[in-house]
């Protein structure tokens, strides 16, 4: 039995200080491609830890929340911003930064996504030495070449709820963008002055509620006008994150207005190829097209003409001529 495993079996269950698992952090990290997961609900205090631990080392090059991510893509393209790849969503250029900063420290945060441990079975092979330090509720990684660490037996430490359906809505925002606005107190842990967003107990009231996800991804839009706007082609605003690119998916997922999900799915789409992840782009306009089969002509224009512009971005001149004569073609029977 590991040092670490002793001391993670110490831990009371409840909320613990720092100085009573820092310590075994710093130890595990200490050696190259040393790898730490520590375990913990929302409001333990896991986050809190990983990040004094990382700033307590000194060699942290990329610390990201990974809460939202859906896929390996997703994962890699938030690595990739934190990191400052170019283009973001590039494993090879993510590879080739974080080799550069040679033994340095990774921080991924709420890492029990999917896709976690293909990306970082990749990333490993191209940046050996690097050190990962993740936080999550449960550890998906193989137990036997990460060091694991878990805060209060692994029960959430949560502030009570009030029944409210706006408060419910919330659990089915993307990752981060409550961020954008005032956070109810309700939705905070029970540590104030870290003011961590729960998470876990939400996923359980989501079902109630589903149906008035259209009304969030309207309100939702209101924040994005300036993105939106993009839909047609233009330059991004300055500081996009992948956060806003779940945001996109989320509104061209959920709105009930159509043409409205079009220029979402169509920011979507010009996002991911423009962070090199063009078949990925292509995917997210090609399910849009799928979904509204009788979208109005200026929704389906809009799609279109991203997947012309990922084409063209990829060098598929024919491809990008096969789509812009389509993108005047009459809509399927019954669009409008």
């Amino acid at each position: 039995m590991s040092r670490l495993d002793r001391h993670a079996r110490a831990v009371p269950s409840g909320p613990v200080t720092q100085p009573q698992v820092e310590n075994p952090v710093m130890e595990a990290l200490s050696g190259e491609g040393a790898a730490v997961w520590i375990i913990g609900a929302p409001g333990a205090g896991a986050t809190a830890l990983a990040r004094t631990a990382a700033a307590r080392l000194g060699r942290s090059c990329a610390q990201v929340r990974l809460l939202g991510c859906e896929s390996a893509d997703d994962i890699v393209l938030a690595l990739g911003h934190a990191a400052g790849a170019i283009p973001a969503g590039d494993e090879g250029a993510l590879g080739n930064v974080l080799r550069s900063r040679d033994n340095a420290l990774v921080l991924l945060d709420e890492a029990d996504v999917p896709g976690i441990e293909e990306v970082w079975g990749a990333l490993r092979t191209l940046a050996p030495r690097l050190r990962w330090l993740f936080t999550g509720y449960r550890c998906p990684l193989p137990e036997d070449q990460v060091r694991v660490l878990r805060l209060g037996g692994g029960e959430p430490v949560i502030a009570p709820l009030v029944p409210n359906p706006e408060l419910d809505l919330l659990a089915l925002l993307p990752a981060g963008l409550p961020a954008r606005g005032e956070v109810p107190a309700a939705l905070l842990a029970v540590d104030g002055a870290r003011r961590a967003l729960r998470r876990g107990v939400l996923s359980s009231r989501v079902g109630r509620v589903e149906g008035q996800v259209g009304a969030l991804s309207m309100r939702l839009a209101l924040r994005y006008e300036g993105l939106l706007e993009v839909a047609q082609g233009g330059p991004f605003p300055a500081g996009l994150s992948h956060q806003d690119l779940l945001a996109m998916r989320f509104i061209a997922e959920r709105s009930p207005d159509v043409a409205l999900a079009c220029q979402a799915a169509a920011v979507a789409g010009r996002l991911c190829s423009s962070w090199g992840q063009p078949q990925v782009g292509r995917a997210l306009l090609d399910a849009a097209l799928r979904r509204h089969p009788q979208a109005p002509p200026a929704g389906r224009a809009v799609i279109l003409a991203a997947q012309a512009e990922g084409s063209v971005l990829i060098g598929d001149l024919d491809d990008a001529h096969e789509i812009a004569t389509a993108r005047w073609a009459s809509p399927p029977k019954g669009g409008r």
